[in-house]
């Protein structure tokens, strides 16, 4: 943990975070969630952003429903979902920043290939399903597999240390030490977080 956590400060310091917390203590992790279920929090957020983007609400449930996704959905996923329904699109602009969640799950199944802190996630259509035209989710789990424990601990451990120089967990967006929004160091760390057994 001590290689690790040097090594995140060193990478930190190369991104442009020169102040990282020098007393952030190790982190404390569960147990890994499984493949099937990063696979499917990944799926749930790809529709939640595609709300967020203009896909109706019932056009995300019956998806959701045909591919037995409906318990998945966390409470205020479930509520966004709702105001989508009821024509309210407050949460819009704060749901499309969960892209970066989203890319972090598909990294930690081999969806994509790099978790580069330099710069944020871009489009993701091209990893996951269509869901406006109602494309299959089975693609994407044939070909996820996660990442090994040591990778995911790194990549998590780094998340950590760039949060600390961030400092503000209320600033998503503004100045930052590094190249990227705060939003995306933010988003990446609370989905590998969440792999290591926080809640979401």
């Amino acid at each position: 943990m001590e290689e690790v956590r040097e090594r995140s400060r060193r990478l930190a310091r190369r991104l442009g975070y020169g102040r990282t917390a020098p007393d952030l203590p190790p982190l404390a992790v569960g147990a890994l969630r499984p493949t099937e279920v990063i696979v499917d929090r990944a799926l749930v957020l790809n529709v939640v952003l595609s709300c967020a983007y203009g896909l109706s609400a019932e056009a995300a449930l019956d998806w959701l429903t045909a591919e037995g996704l409906s318990q998945a959905v966390t409470d205020g996923e479930h509520e966004f979902l709702v105001d989508v329904a009821e024509g309210l699109r407050v949460q819009e602009l704060a749901r499309r920043l969960e892209v970066e969640s989203l890319y972090a799950l598909l990294w930690a199944v081999s969806i994509v290939d790099e978790l580069d802190f330099d710069r944020g996630a871009g489009d993701v259509t091209p990893y996951v399903p269509d869901v406006h035209r109602g494309e299959s989710a089975d693609a994407l789990r044939a070909g996820a597999t996660r990442r090994d424990e040591v990778e995911l601990y790194a990549a998590y451990d780094l998340a950590t240390v760039l949060s600390s120089a961030i400092g503000d967990e209320d600033l998503h967006v503004g100045v930052s030490p590094g190249d990227v929004e705060p939003y995306v160091v933010w988003e990446r760390r609370r989905a590998l977080g969440w792999i290591h057994g926080v809640p979401w």
